[in-house]
């Protein structure tokens, strides 16, 4: 066998023993921040360098390294094409997690996105967040109501006076 295709095989060897280490833009070679475009043209180009199906080969060790890599593109660019998923991932991602986990990275999620909220109790954070579903609703009346509600919990909370102001129920 050829010198090049030694090193290839060393390379499809290692890179399938340190998949659970990998995460899945590492994988795909893309930065986080890749645009759904060139996300599918990074995925299609290594599914057809890794795909089964173009391995002939008798060697059951680089045909078992191929098919782990494959499967694992296919599942970073099936989480990564989905928006919420790929948000969690990221989340999950921020905490250790390579690959995606639905209950863990939603978990990682929700737990970034409360630090990410204005507020520091919980029933605060609560009315705030209720304020913020009914003033998207159009429902200005319910939005006031329960900005009054959570500036009972935090009075001095920035963002919570911010928004009460847009809703213009506090002055600055």
């Amino acid at each position: 066998m050829s010198e090049d295709f030694d090193r290839w095989r060393s390379q499809v060897l290692n890179t399938a023993v340190r998949l659970d280490e990998i995460d899945y833009f590492s994988l795909l070679g893309c930065p986080q921040t890749v645009v759904p475009a060139d996300l599918r043209q990074a995925f299609r180009g290594l599914a057809q360098s890794y795909h089964p199906d173009a391995l002939v080969s008798e060697d059951e060790e680089l045909t078992a390294a191929v098919e782990a890599i494959y499967r694992r593109l296919t599942e970073a660019y099936a989480v990564l094409r989905q928006p919420s998923q790929r948000q969690a991932y990221i989340a999950g991602l921020a905490q250790g997690l390579t690959r995606y986990d639905p209950e863990k990275s939603q978990s990682a999620l929700k737990d970034f996105q409360a630090k990410q909220a204005p507020g520091r109790s919980d029933s605060g954070r609560l009315h705030f967040q209720r304020a913020q579903r009914a003033a998207a609703q159009g429902d200005r009346f319910s939005a006031a109501a329960e900005m009054r509600l959570a500036l009972l919990y935090e009075p001095n909370e920035p963002g919570f006076l911010n928004f009460a102001q847009k809703l213009g129920i506090v002055a600055r």
